[in-house]
Parts: C-alpha cells; sequence; structure tokens
C-alpha cells in the first residue's frame, strides 16, 4: 500500500465529516435529523470518494469495487435508521444486505471457496464462529427473548456479519479483514449495550470501531493489488 492512497484527495471529505461527528458530538439519547446527517456523512464520503477516484484517474471499476460501493450504500442506510430505536430492525437488515455485497466481493478475490489454505480457513472458521455464538448464548440470547423477531434475526445477523470476517481472513486480505472485524466488534458493543448491559461510553466505542472499520474495507478497494488480483480472476472466468 502507497502511503500516499492514506492520505488521498479523495479520502479529504471522509476525514472532515469524520471530524465534524466528533466535534459536533450529539448523544444517541438525542436521535433527529441533524444527528442523522453527521453520522451518515462519513460513510457516504467513502462511497462518493471511491466512485470519484475511478472516474477521475480513468480507471474501469470492476466487482471489487462495484460490491465494495453497494455495501456502503446499504450502510447509510443503516446508519441512518439506528439513529431511531424504532428502526433498529430496518438497520440490521440494511446492515446485513451491506454485508452480502462486502462477502460477494471478497469472493471475487479467490478461485477456491477456501482461499489459499483450506485449513487455515476452516481453523479461522471455528473460532470466529465459536466466539460469535457464545457472544450470543452468554450475553444477548436473555435479552432478546421478549422479541420473537429479534430473537431470530439477531443471532441470524450475527452469523452473517461473521461470514463476512471469516471470507476476509479466509482470502488472506488483511486491509478488510481488519476493517471487518472492528465492524464486528462495533455492532457486538450494539447488542451488548442494547440487549444485555451498559457499555461506559458505549457510543464512542461503538462509533470509532465502525467509522475506522468501514474506512478500511474501502481502502481495500483504492490498492493496486486488490485491483489487479480481482481483474486477472475475472479475466480467466
Amino acid at each position: 500500500m502507497k502511503v500516499g492512497e492514506l492520505y488521498s484527495k479523495f479520502m479529504i471529505p471522509f476525514y472532515v465529516s469524520t471530524a465534524f461527528y466528533w466535534v459536533f458530538y450529539i448523544p444517541n439519547d438525542q436521535p433527529g435529523l441533524v444527528t442523522m446527517l453527521l453520522k451518515i456523512a462519513p460513510t457516504v464520503s467513502l462511497y462518493v470518494g471511491l466512485e470519484q477516484r475511478f472516474k477521475e484517474l480513468g480507471d474501469d471499476r470492476n466487482g471489487y469495487q462495484k460490491n465494495l460501493g453497494y455495501g456502503l450504500l446499504a450502510s447509510v442506510v443503516g446508519d441512518a435508521a439506528l439513529v431511531w430505536d424504532s428502526l433498529f430492525l430496518v438497520g440490521m437488515v440494511a446492515f446485513a444486505t451491506g454485508h452480502f455485497f462486502y462477502i460477494r466481493a471478497l469472493q471475487l478475490k479467490t478461485r477456491s471457496f477456501f482461499g489459499s489454505s483450506i485449513f487455515y480457513s476452516i481453523g479461522l472458521g471455528v473460532v470466529l464462529y465459536g466466539l460469535a455464538a457464545l457472544i450470543w448464548h452468554m450475553l444477548l440470547r436473555t435479552g432478546l427473548q421478549d422479541d420473537v423477531l429479534l430473537s431470530y434475526g439477531v443471532p441470524v445477523y450475527i452469523a452473517w456479519l461473521t461470514t463476512t470476517v471469516w471470507r476476509a481472513g479466509s482470502v488472506g486480505d488483511e486491509m478488510i479483514f481488519l476493517g471487518a472485524a472492528l465492524f464486528m466488534i462495533s455492532d457486538a458493543c450494539i447488542g451488548i449495550n442494547k440487549f444485555a448491559f451498559t457499555i461506559p461510553f458505549s457510543q464512542v466505542v461503538i462509533m470509532s470501531t465502525y467509522q475506522v472499520g468501514q474506512f478500511l474495507i474501502t481502502l481495500s478497494g483504492y490498492l493496486p493489488q486488490n485491483i489487479a488480483s480481482v481483474n486477472f480472476r475475472r479475466k480467466k472466468l
């Protein structure tokens, strides 16, 4: 990765909008239009930056960048919905849609379902899905018992989110793996804070891990080696 990619002009709107979010910090218990706009702005900026990067440089986007973009757009809907507690389910569905596109993008990076090492992939899957199941069983299950829809929907979403992390690790993409892992930590904190117990400074923990996670996921779409490897696979297919 070129250091310049981190400071690319296409990322400047993300840096500015993220700074605005924290400078004009609005607590979660104050939902409203301004809260929503501040929250979605960094994710919107990531999508716009990714689009502009390829338009201005004259590069053709491949399926990898397109799916990352679709995942970001779905995440914008999720960001907006989670501002209001009554739209929690809508937000969960939106983020699940985003992860569908991230998983789809990752699948374009490998010819084998298990990546370069079947043993590593299976081992990683056992660890990740085991950890996810443990979090659900020990911390979330009891708090979800009163809501039939969420009692089924949340564990399905957890498994789906874990799949993004697993696929990223299986294909050997460290950047998107770290981004997806931070995304998973952020969502785990949302669930624990909502259904188990209050996490101190929960909004700071949730939003900081989420924003850095989405940044790393998007940044993977800027890297020349990712673009080359995905284009190579597409030509072979």
